[in-house]
Protein backbone atom coordinates (compact mmCIF):
# COMPACT_ATOMS: atom_id res chain seq x y z
CA UNK A 1 0.00 0.00 0.00
CA UNK A 2 1.46 3.31 -1.09
CA UNK A 3 -1.28 5.71 0.02
CA UNK A 4 -4.00 5.68 2.68
CA UNK A 5 -6.64 8.38 2.24
CA UNK A 6 -7.62 10.24 5.43
CA UNK A 7 -11.20 8.93 5.10
CA UNK A 8 -10.14 5.31 4.60
CA UNK A 9 -11.23 4.26 8.10
CA UNK A 10 -13.79 7.00 8.76
CA UNK A 11 -16.69 5.82 10.94
CA UNK A 12 -15.38 2.28 11.38
CA UNK A 13 -17.00 2.11 14.79
CA UNK A 14 -15.73 -1.33 15.85
CA UNK A 15 -12.17 -0.90 14.55
CA UNK A 16 -9.83 -1.40 17.51
CA UNK A 17 -6.42 -1.51 15.84
CA UNK A 18 -4.59 -1.39 12.54
CA UNK A 19 -1.56 -3.59 12.00
CA UNK A 20 0.98 -2.86 9.27
CA UNK A 21 3.44 -5.35 7.83
CA UNK A 22 6.96 -4.40 8.92
CA UNK A 23 8.09 -4.63 5.29
CA UNK A 24 5.68 -1.89 4.18
CA UNK A 25 7.93 1.01 3.08
CA UNK A 26 5.29 3.72 3.61
CA UNK A 27 3.41 2.99 6.83
CA UNK A 28 3.82 1.50 10.28
CA UNK A 29 1.76 1.09 13.41
CA UNK A 30 2.44 1.67 17.07
CA UNK A 31 0.19 -0.55 19.16
CA UNK A 32 -2.55 -0.53 16.52
CA UNK A 33 -2.40 3.17 15.57
CA UNK A 34 -1.46 4.01 11.97
CA UNK A 35 1.54 6.29 11.26
CA UNK A 36 3.65 7.08 8.23
CA UNK A 37 6.86 5.02 8.13
CA UNK A 38 9.12 7.60 9.77
CA UNK A 39 6.51 8.31 12.48
CA UNK A 40 6.26 12.02 11.73
CA UNK A 41 2.53 11.87 10.91
CA UNK A 42 -0.20 10.13 12.87
CA UNK A 43 -2.76 8.97 10.33
CA UNK A 44 -5.47 7.06 12.19
CA UNK A 45 -6.33 6.24 15.77
CA UNK A 46 -9.03 3.55 15.37
CA UNK A 47 -12.39 4.67 16.71
CA UNK A 48 -12.64 1.77 19.17
CA UNK A 49 -8.96 1.78 20.14
CA UNK A 50 -9.97 2.30 23.77
CA UNK A 51 -11.44 -1.23 23.84
CA UNK A 52 -8.10 -2.62 22.68
CA UNK A 53 -6.31 -0.60 25.40
CA UNK A 54 -8.87 -1.61 28.06
CA UNK A 55 -8.23 -5.27 27.27
CA UNK A 56 -4.46 -4.81 27.07
CA UNK A 57 -4.21 -3.06 30.45
CA UNK A 58 -6.76 -5.22 32.30
CA UNK A 59 -9.68 -2.81 32.48
CA UNK A 60 -12.14 -4.57 30.16
CA UNK A 61 -15.44 -5.48 31.78
CA UNK A 62 -18.54 -6.51 29.84
CA UNK A 63 -22.25 -6.69 30.58
CA UNK A 64 -24.45 -9.73 29.87
CA UNK A 65 -24.97 -8.56 26.26
CA UNK A 66 -21.25 -8.29 25.56
CA UNK A 67 -21.04 -4.50 25.68
CA UNK A 68 -17.98 -3.05 27.37
CA UNK A 69 -18.68 -1.20 30.62
CA UNK A 70 -16.62 1.88 31.33
CA UNK A 71 -16.05 2.61 35.01
CA UNK A 72 -17.82 5.61 36.51
CA UNK A 73 -15.73 8.61 37.48
CA UNK A 74 -16.33 7.85 41.17
CA UNK A 75 -14.96 4.30 40.78
CA UNK A 76 -11.75 3.94 42.86
CA UNK A 77 -9.96 2.55 39.77
CA UNK A 78 -11.11 5.33 37.44
CA UNK A 79 -7.91 7.41 37.57
CA UNK A 80 -5.79 4.40 36.58
CA UNK A 81 -8.32 3.52 33.88
CA UNK A 82 -8.13 7.09 32.57
CA UNK A 83 -4.32 6.90 32.38
CA UNK A 84 -4.21 3.44 30.79
CA UNK A 85 -7.16 3.68 28.41
CA UNK A 86 -8.32 7.26 27.91
CA UNK A 87 -4.93 9.01 27.70
CA UNK A 88 -2.82 9.01 24.54
CA UNK A 89 0.76 10.20 24.27
CA UNK A 90 1.70 11.19 20.72
CA UNK A 91 5.35 10.15 20.12
CA UNK A 92 7.95 12.93 20.08
CA UNK A 93 8.81 12.18 16.43
CA UNK A 94 5.36 13.35 15.26
CA UNK A 95 5.17 16.76 13.58
CA UNK A 96 1.71 16.37 12.01
CA UNK A 97 -1.67 15.20 13.27
CA UNK A 98 -3.24 14.03 10.02
CA UNK A 99 -6.66 14.83 8.68
CA UNK A 100 -9.32 12.95 10.70
CA UNK A 101 -6.56 11.19 12.69
CA UNK A 102 -8.44 11.13 16.02
CA UNK A 103 -12.03 11.27 14.70
CA UNK A 104 -14.51 9.93 17.26
CA UNK A 105 -11.77 8.49 19.48
CA UNK A 106 -12.71 7.78 23.08
CA UNK A 107 -10.04 9.77 24.96
CA UNK A 108 -9.92 12.16 27.86
CA UNK A 109 -6.36 13.53 27.59
CA UNK A 110 -3.93 13.85 24.71
CA UNK A 111 -0.25 14.70 25.14
CA UNK A 112 1.34 16.36 22.12
CA UNK A 113 5.07 16.72 21.51
CA UNK A 114 6.53 20.21 21.49
CA UNK A 115 7.80 19.58 17.94
CA UNK A 116 4.28 19.28 16.53
CA UNK A 117 3.82 21.86 13.75
CA UNK A 118 0.46 20.98 12.18
CA UNK A 119 -3.00 19.76 13.17
CA UNK A 120 -4.74 19.05 9.88
CA UNK A 121 -8.42 19.51 9.05
CA UNK A 122 -10.59 17.55 11.49
CA UNK A 123 -7.43 16.18 13.14
CA UNK A 124 -8.91 16.15 16.65
CA UNK A 125 -12.55 16.02 15.56
CA UNK A 126 -15.40 14.95 17.83
CA UNK A 127 -13.64 13.34 20.76
CA UNK A 128 -16.54 13.46 23.23
CA UNK A 129 -14.52 12.88 26.42
CA UNK A 130 -11.56 15.08 25.47
CA UNK A 131 -10.90 17.30 28.44
CA UNK A 132 -7.20 18.15 28.28
CA UNK A 133 -4.68 18.84 25.56
CA UNK A 134 -1.18 18.96 26.98
CA UNK A 135 2.22 19.55 25.44
CA UNK A 136 5.37 17.87 26.63
CA UNK A 137 9.03 18.78 26.04
CA UNK A 138 10.55 15.31 26.41
CA UNK A 139 12.66 13.86 23.61
CA UNK A 140 12.75 10.29 22.33
CA UNK A 141 9.27 9.54 23.68
CA UNK A 142 8.03 6.48 21.81
CA UNK A 143 5.58 4.93 24.30
CA UNK A 144 1.99 6.03 23.62
CA UNK A 145 0.88 4.67 26.98
CA UNK A 146 0.83 7.26 29.76
CA UNK A 147 3.08 6.01 32.52
CA UNK A 148 4.09 9.17 34.40
CA UNK A 149 4.40 12.86 33.68
CA UNK A 150 8.08 12.69 34.62
CA UNK A 151 8.70 10.44 31.59
CA UNK A 152 7.48 13.29 29.36
CA UNK A 153 9.74 16.00 30.75
CA UNK A 154 8.17 19.40 31.25
CA UNK A 155 4.40 19.34 30.58
CA UNK A 156 2.12 22.33 30.06
CA UNK A 157 -1.63 22.76 29.37
CA UNK A 158 -1.46 24.26 25.90
CA UNK A 159 -1.05 23.55 22.25
CA UNK A 160 2.66 23.27 21.37
CA UNK A 161 4.75 26.44 21.11
CA UNK A 162 5.99 25.46 17.63
CA UNK A 163 2.53 24.78 16.20
CA UNK A 164 2.15 26.65 12.91
CA UNK A 165 -1.09 25.35 11.41
CA UNK A 166 -4.53 24.41 12.75
CA UNK A 167 -6.83 23.17 9.97
CA UNK A 168 -10.54 23.67 9.49
CA UNK A 169 -12.62 22.08 12.26
CA UNK A 170 -9.42 20.62 13.74
CA UNK A 171 -10.89 20.80 17.25
CA UNK A 172 -14.62 20.86 16.46
CA UNK A 173 -17.28 18.98 18.40
CA UNK A 174 -15.34 18.38 21.58
CA UNK A 175 -18.05 19.06 24.18
CA UNK A 176 -15.88 18.25 27.22
CA UNK A 177 -12.98 20.49 26.22
CA UNK A 178 -13.13 23.41 28.64
CA UNK A 179 -9.81 25.13 27.96
CA UNK A 180 -7.38 25.61 25.11
CA UNK A 181 -4.32 27.83 24.97
CA UNK A 182 -2.96 28.92 21.60
CA UNK A 183 0.67 30.05 21.91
Amino acid sequence: VEYVDPKAFYSCWALQRIEVDEANPNYCDIEGVLYNKDKTTIICVPTDHDTYRAEKYGHAKYDENGYRIEPATDDPNYEQYKKDVLTYVVPSSVTTIGQLAFNYANMADIYLPEGLTSIETLGLFEIPLLNGIYTYKGENVTDTHFTAREALGEVYLSLPEGLKYIGSDALSYNPSLEYIYIP
